[in-house]
């Protein structure tokens, strides 16, 4: 009898399209998708094999090239040489550690790694590892508004296309990869598309485990929209409680050829644009929108307030003109203390501190906000002439959440503010292991126009009409958890805002000119 193994096969590429045994590895350029180079190599029976994969593995540089990785039937005797190597391109640890268990990685060569970098490995038996995504090859600019559209068709819903089908689209652009299961789409706050995922929790049990842990895993700025296509429920019941991090609310329908889409939000605060749509078996389509303004460029100005005797003046009527959410970015290039002082006032407005002018060829740094009320993320870098540059580097969270925390105040048994446990559906189960806690008591207590609520000793949730007069009544404490959900008889309080507001911007600059740039 004759017969081979191959264990491992390296392919790079831009989309994880092939199949073969083992270790294949093939080069695609990143900005252009062409394939550059496909290997493989026997872990398994082959005792030099390992080194000769660590070898390429290093050979392989450049912000441009994409790797895919995958391993046939048992790769685990001679893969360890090559550890360090896989772990360069983005692989996380721990690396194929069963015998016979399956691998698949998804990596770059350069040093900066993207968000879609991924990685899925099954135990023997509990196989096989399956990543389905797509690449941006090239970065498309994030438009000013956000229209989304997201769509889910069970197989015996009225109007179906074919079998049921995913439609996921953002300005008209569709993302969805149509794929039987679960389909998940992922942009930035400030718009940019990140990559598509899919995983058919109708086929493959391992489908399961790796949506949950996919979605588990998006965390920080992230929009995720998401919807099932044709059948999802077989082993997708899993991923029910990990959309809850997205803001997904319970009860929902879910079972057979059930539809369910949803807009939502991986960070720590839910916006009010988050959305779903649920429907049983042959009562859908399900169908959700939303309309979101990602953080964007509005403006970018120069003031030559080194020669113009005019700029500080024009610069000061800029910046007053500036009201609401609006983010200013200040750098100063080259010298631009001769005719800034008019400004100074209005730079003082928007956040500034101290003389604000720097000194001849002095270089300047501002992130500030147009608000009267200022974020703590406002700050400023000023240093003397040949001392520079002066350097600010901050991340401005997209949205602001639609509630302040006030502090940290002492509760009895007579209670500060009255209880909504078990007056709103919203608050389920136990209110000790209730996720998103903030969040949905804050839901309950909007829902009553009240403006002020309470978190208590993990979760429980207090709010009434006359909160906002009484909350303090037994004065502040310091027994509430740094988690924002109180403690034992100590009410971490929140007020409502009016309207929440959305803003993101990351400021990296090096300074040397007096540039503006504004966001909302």
């Amino acid at each position: 009898m004759n017969f081979a193994v191959i264990s491992f096969a390296i392919l790079l590429t831009a989309h994880l399209s092939h199949s073969s045994p083992g270790f294949l590895k093939r080069q695609r350029r990143a900005v252009s998708g062409i394939v550059l180079d496909k290997r493989n190599y026997d872990t398994h029976g082959v005792s030099s094999s390992g080194y000769q994969m660590r070898d390429y593995l290093n050979s392989i540089n450049g912000e441009d090239k994409i790797i895919l990785v995958s391993t046939q039937d048992d790769a685990t005797h001679y893969w360890h040489p090559a550890k360090a190597a896989l772990i360069k391109l983005g692989v996380t640890e721990p690396i194929l550690k069963p015998f016979r268990g399956s691998f698949a990685f998804v990596g770059y060569a350069g040093v900066n790694k993207p968000s879609w970098i991924a990685q899925e490995q099954r135990a023997r038996g509990q196989g096989p590892s399956v990543i389905h995504l797509r690449i941006p090859l090239q970065q498309i600019p994030p438009e000013p508004r956000m229209n989304i559209f997201v769509r889910s068709e069970g197989c015996s819903d009225p109007g179906r296309t074919g079998c049921g089908r995913a439609f996921i689209t953002v300005n008209r652009q569709g993302y969805s990869l149509h794929s039987r299961g679960v389909n998940v789409v992922v942009f930035s706050a400030e718009g940019v598309f990140l990559q598509t995922r899919a995983f058919d929790t109708h086929s493959l049990r391992s489908a399961g485990f790796s949506a949950t842990d996919y979605i588990n895993g998006l965390s920080g700025e992230r929009i995720v929209l998401i919807a099932f296509q044709d059948e999802a429920s077989v082993y997708g019941g899993r991923v029910i409680g990990a959309m809850q991090r997205l803001g997904m609310t319970r009860p929902i329908t879910f079972g057979a050829r059930t539809s369910f889409a949803l807009i939502g939000y991986a960070g720590s605060y839910k916006p009010s644009w988050i959305t779903q749509a649920h429907a049983p078996r042959g009562l859908g389509p399900s169908m959700v929108t939303a309309s979101i303004e990602p953080g964007a460029v509005i403006k970018a100005s120069a003031f030559d307030t080194r020669v113009d005797a005019s700029a500080g003046i024009n610069l000061a009527n800029y910046l007053n003109g500036l009201v609401g959410d609006y983010i200013v970015l200040v750098a100063v290039q080259d010298e631009g203390s001769k005719h800034i002082g008019p400004a100074v006032a209005a730079l003082r407005t928007k956040g500034a501190k101290g003389s604000v002018v720097p000194e001849d060829r002095g270089s300047f740094a501002f992130a500030g906000y147009a608000r009267v009320n200022k974020p703590s993320w406002v700050t400023q870098a000023m240093r003397p002439s040949a001392k520079g540059p002066s350097e600010i580097r901050i991340k401005v969270p997209l949205i602001l959440p639609p509630y302040e925390n006030i502090g940290c105040y002492k509760d009895t048994g007579n209670r500060a503010i009255p209880t909504l446990e078990g007056k709103d559906p919203i608050l389920d189960g136990g209110y000790q292991a209730r996720i998103n806690a903030i969040h949905k008591c804050y839901e309950a207590a909007k829902r009553r126009g009240y403006r002020i609520f309470a978190l208590q000793d993990s979760g429980w949730c207090a709010s009434s009409s006359t909160a906002e007069f009484t909350y303090d009544k037994y004065g502040t404490y310091d027994a509430c958890a740094s988690d924002g959900e109180g403690g034992p008889l100590a009410n971490q309080v929140y007020f409502i805002r009016g309207e929440p507001m959305y803003l993101c911007c990351l400021v990296h600059q090096q300074v040397f000119f007096l540039n503006f740039l504004f966001f909302y």
